[in-house]
This record gives structure tokens, C-alpha cells and sequence, in this order.
């Protein structure tokens, strides 16, 4: 349509009208015989033999359906599943051997970026894993410290790695959900927090309406004939990654967050540049901008080589993916001792991220191996949980620490101020 592919939903309704379907075609500049009763035939004999196919062969948005996976541009699992959207051809450029390769090293170094790259294989398992919903993780620091390296990196896997991937502020309403439709147990990417403009507190409200839609908000703004072709409303399950240079949790002009909001929009600590920035393990002597030089390389050479293997691996064994994810993501929670139900349900964010890690480094499409999959995760996840702990939580945590390591158990006494000694 329009020299291009698209689609056209076609009420139940308008099947034996098939001049009406004509017209919507025609308006829409399909491509069909120029004689009017040529082309009516013809499109009556498409509704005819549509009619002997299941209704799961179309989708609004892109995920699983079934044992499917929906993309912009196909499917992949034993059903062919079309996307009713706007069609993206897929991209691609490099190899996935190549794209492994060069990003061993950084993200041997970096804990930040095998985050990123891991929670661009995080999207498709939170249907497997059983979650009810995913997250928005936000990274915050100074500039130049190699957040918006991490984005571009967790977008590489699967497409193109540039800022016009990125889902702007500005979308609301009926353009939020139909990005959050295209992006349906993916990850997207949300454009740096600065870009909006406004105070911090704007700022920071507009980013949790958003995470708010993409993490656990229904799509409400269906369109009619959508609605009449009786496809399904959904829950977006996306997992996101945003970034920004004022903190959100804390700060002298910050209200305080909700429980809720605080396990759908995550914020993650990066340190200054100066420090390495996401380059948190570097050897002694190393450059962070050596790395970082790989980095860009890597991701501008190879692009979109790595999210479809992934996919077709967990269609290949659906079920025992299902419970392997689902282990993976229990054992996470049982390591790092969540013992509430909100914890448990903060915790379970990572253990996702954890999963996707682990299960992409078996399929042998990670540039990692399976048992350094866990620590990175780790160093992320108590990253985000310190900036949202209470004094308590924070000087208990300091004290099971502490008596892991120590033959007996420290003894604390509180001084003023909240300080707490430390002795033995």
C-alpha cells in the first residue's frame, strides 16, 4: 500500500462487501486491477480462503502469540502470525560470531553493559517466566559517563543502534500505545529525560506516566476496527531502559515515590567518567575509552544479529524454556534474600534481567559465558536497591554482609545522626 506494505483490518461485517473492502484498499493506495469488477473479484476470493484460516493469524501487537513470536516484519514459531501495524523490514548488518567478538571485553568490564545487553533478551521471557509485568530501568549520572553507550548497546542485538529508536517524551495517548504495541515483549528505549525539558519534578513525572503504560498499563486507546475484528486487548509486557543526569529518588526538591513505582521505574547509579563510568571493572592500568572506542565499533558494524537466534531458541524447546526461566528467576530472588512481598517483587525485575543472561549465554548467542552471567546482575541490582532502602534496611544489610565475612557475629551500637560502629 502506498509503495509500501501494510495492513488493513477488516471487520467480520465486511466480508460479504466485499466493494466496500475495494474502496478501503483503493483509498489507501493499494495496488489492485484497474477494472472495479476485477479487482471486487479478487477480493472476494482473498475473504473467501481468510475464512478458512484461525483468527490468531493476525496480531496488534508483537510478542508471543501462542507459541509465536510476532515481529514487525514476521513471525517466528510453528504458526505464521501476521502483525497488523505499520511492517518494518528487519536489519541487519555484521554477523552475530563478529558481534559476540567485539563485545567480550567491554562487557567483561562493564557490569552496566552486560545489563544492557542482557535486558534486550529480557522482553520475550516475561511471558515465559510467568511475570505479570516488566520495568523501566533508568540509568543516572553525568555525562560522558557511558549511559547512552549501554542504550545503544542493548538495542544492537536486535536492530539498529541509533537514537532514532528511541521513544520520544513527547508520545501520549494513542502514539504511546502504539509504540508500546511494536515494542510488545521487546525492549524500548526512552530518549534521554533531559530532551523533555521542564523542571526535574516535570520530568520525572512524565517518565513514570510513561513506565506506568509500558510496564502494567492496559492499551485503552484501541482503534474501531481493531475493536470489531475481536482482537484481543493486552497488557504491555516491555522492559525499558531511559536515562538521565538528575537523580530520581532522593534529592532535596523530590517527593517521595510509591512502592508501586518504584518497582516499575528502577533507577540505576552510574558513576562519573572519571571513575570508569560504566566501566566498573576495569584492570589496573586499563582505559575506559578504549573500551568504550570497541564498544561503538562493535555495535555500528553489527546490528540486529542476535535477538531473532534468541527467539528461535526458546520457540525450539518452549516448555523447558518456560521452566528454566522461571527457575532462574527464583533462584535470583532466594540468592539475594528478598524476604517481602514488595522485595520479592523488586527483586524478580533483575532475576528476569539474570534469566535472559544466563539462557542467551546457553543458546550460544551471548558474549558471555553462562557462569558470569550472575555477579554483574548482582552489583546492578544492589545498586538500585540501596538508592530505595530505608536507614534500617541499609545498616542490616551492612551487618549480614559483614557477618557472612566475619568468624562472629559484629556488635552495633547506634550513635547519633544514624551513624552506626562496627565492632568485634
Amino acid at each position: 500500500m502506498g509503495g509500501g506494505r501494510s495492513s488493513l483490518v477488516v471487520p467480520r461485517e465486511d466480508k460479504a462487501k466485499p466493494k466496500r473492502v475495494v474502496e478501503q484498499l483503493l483509498s489507501r493506495g493499494a495496488r489492485l486491477p484497474s477494472s472495479v469488477a476485477e479487482a471486487t473479484k479478487l477480493v472476494s476470493a482473498t475473504l473467501a480462503s481468510s475464512e478458512r484460516l484461525s483468527p490468531e493469524k493476525g496480531s496488534s501487537v508483537t510478542g508471543w502469540s501462542g507459541r509465536t513470536f510476532v515481529l514487525p516484519h514476521g513471525s517466528i514459531g510453528p504458526e505464521v502470525v501476521h502483525f497488523i501495524g505499520e511492517a518494518k523490514a528487519p536489519s541487519r548488518l555484521g554477523s552475530l560470531a563478529a558481534w559476540k567478538t567485539a563485545l567480550q571485553e567491554p562487557s567483561r568490564r562493564s557490569s552496566f553493559l552486560k545489563f544492557g545487553i542482557a535486558l534486550g533478551w529480557a522482553g520475550p521471557l516475561i511471558e515465559l517466566a510467568g511475570e505479570v509485568e516488566g520495568a523501566v530501568f533508568h540509568l543516572t549520572g553525568p555525562s560522558s559517563a557511558g549511559k547512552s553507550l549501554t542504550e545503544l548497546a542493548a538495542l544492537s542485538g536486535e536492530g539498529p543502534a541509533s537514537r532514532n529508536q528511541f521513544l520520544t517524551h513527547d508520545a501520549s495517548g494513542r502514539g504511546l500505545e502504539e509504540r508500546a504495541s511494536q515494542a510488545n515483549g521487546r525492549l524500548l528505549v526512552i530518549d534521554e529525560l533531559a530532551r523533555l525539558g521542564g523542571s526535574p519534578t516535570i520530568q520525572r513525572k512524565r517518565l513514570a506516566e510513561i513506565a506506568h503504560v509500558l510496564t502494567g498499563g492496559q492499551g485503552k486507546v484501541i482503534s474501531k476496527a481493531v475493536a470489531k475484528a475481536e482482537l484481543r486487548h493486552i497488557n504491555f509486557q516491555i522492559v525499558a531502559l531511559s536515562s538521565g543526569e538528575a537523580p530520581i529518588e532522593g534529592g532535596p526538591r523530590a517527593s517521595a515515590r510509591s512502592q508501586g513505582e518504584r518497582t516499575r521505574l528502577i533507577e540505576i547509579g552510574v558513576p562519573h567518567g572519571d571513575q570508569g563510568g560504566i566501566f566498573d571493572r576495569l584492570a589496573s592500568g586499563e582505559s575506559s575509552h578504549r573500551l568504550a572506542e570497541m564498544t561503538e565499533l562493535a555495535i555500528m558494524q553489527n546490528q540486529g544479529v542476535a535477538f531473532e537466534p534468541f527467539i528461535a531458541a526458546l520457540v525450539d524447546d518452549y516448555a523447558a524454556a518456560s521452566r528454566r526461566a522461571r527457575k532462574l528467576v527464583a533462584n535470583f530472588v532466594l540468592h539475594v534474600e528478598a524476604d517481602t512481598p514488595w522485595d520479592r517483587r523488586f527483586a524478580r525485575k533483575f532475576g528476569l534481567v539474570y534469566a535472559a543472561a544466563t539462557l542467551a549465554a546457553e543458546y550460544g548467542v551471548a558474549p558471555w559465558s553462562a557462569k558470569s552471567a550472575l555477579k554483574p546482575i548482582l552489583r546492578i541490582y544492589r545498586n538500585a536497591r540501596q538508592r530505595v532502602a530505608t536507614p534500617e534496611e541499609a545498616a542490616a544489610d551492612v551487618i549480614r554482609r559483614l557477618h557472612k565475612w566475619s568468624p562472629k557475629p559484629p556488635e552495633v551500637s547506634d550513635l547519633p545522626k544514624g551513624r552506626l560502629t562496627l565492632g568485634t
